[in-house]
């Protein structure tokens, strides 16, 4: 549920401004570039990589599991769209 992502969050003292959302549609509900980390835990649910890129905040990150919990993939903010870019590992 959201409430026990949010407690989960702020028991790992991860928190700040934090907003969790359940999602269903073509379009995510962010604004663009203002969004730190995604995080998707059922990658059965049909969502566009570019929809991702889209809200993802400059280094932010999409962490995106399978439906049974194993890590599928990590979306990193595209160096590409950084002003002036760190090199990064």
């Amino acid at each position: 549920s959201r409430e026990a992502a949010r407690k989960e969050i702020q028991a790992k003292g991860m928190y700040g401004a934090v907003t969790v959302k359940s999602w269903s549609g073509d379009q995510l509900p962010y604004l663009d570039n203002m969004v730190n980390l995604v995080i998707i835990r059922d990658a059965s649910r049909d969502i566009r990589e570019g929809e991702i890129q889209r809200v993802l905040a400059p280094r932010g990150v999409a962490i995106i599991h399978e439906k049974n919990g194993d890590l599928l993939s990590r979306i990193p903010y595209p160096a590409s769209r950084i002003p002036n870019p760190v090199s990064q590992p």
